[in-house]
């Protein structure tokens, strides 16, 4: 019960519940991979934000030029 309270302060709704699922479908065989799981989650959309702003930033400057 303490990996899904864990996995509701750190990620949004939509990825605890999925992670909950896989939880629930296989409870002890991949108790570390959704830990692994879910920080790949929480990166994920940290690396694309990056990767969009980057690219906003260069057509941007590339179209002042």
């Amino acid at each position: 019960m303490g990996s899904f309270g864990f996995a509701e302060e750190t990620a949004s709704r939509r990825d605890s519940i999925e992670i909950q699922g896989i939880r629930v479908r296989y409870p002890s065989s991949l108790r570390i991979d959704t830990l692994v799981l879910l920080r790949a989650q929480c990166i994920a959309p940290i690396h694309a934000r990056i990767t969009w702003v980057s690219y906003q930033y260069i057509s941007s400057w590339v179209g002042n030029t």
